[in-house]
């Protein structure tokens, strides 16, 4: 017979080495889907803000009222503020250059939509060029 017998099963030290790791890997899974859960949120709001610009432009346009620098609209609990312009203020990103040989009947207008959460302070901007 075999004077030496195989023990079965796992040692303590490998029992807590083995739960670290799951431990390390499960929060690194959590921290992932916290990440995602913002950026997601942060989208949504990006989206809904970029919807808000689009019909405050259009109506900008078919009344030829701008929005007052007051105006605030909440949509699911987050409150959108308004800030438009018209085409003597320079518009971010856009040239003077590409601005000139449009014809003095173009109107370019442009609406900048604030949010706050809890990253901070985001802005979307909607522009559009119209010949009037």
């Amino acid at each position: 017979m075999d004077s030496q017998v195989r023990e079965q099963g796992f040692t303590l030290i490998e029992t807590m080495v083995a739960m670290v790791i799951a431990s390390v890997v499960l929060l690194a899974m959590g921290l992932f889907t916290l990440s995602v859960l913002r950026s997601d949120n942060l989208a949504k709001q990006q989206t809904v803000a970029t919807h808000v610009a689009q019909q405050a432009l259009e109506q900008w346009f078919s009344t030829n009222t701008a929005p007052s620098q007051t105006t605030t609209t909440v949509v699911n609990g987050t409150t959108y503020q308004f800030q438009s312009f018209d085409t003597p203020t320079p518009i971010s990103g856009v040239s003077s250059n590409t601005l000139t040989g449009l014809g003095t009947n173009t109107a370019v207008r442009a609406i900048t939509v604030y949010w706050r959460n809890a990253s901070g302070v985001h802005k979307v901007t909607v522009t559009d060029m119209q010949k009037m």
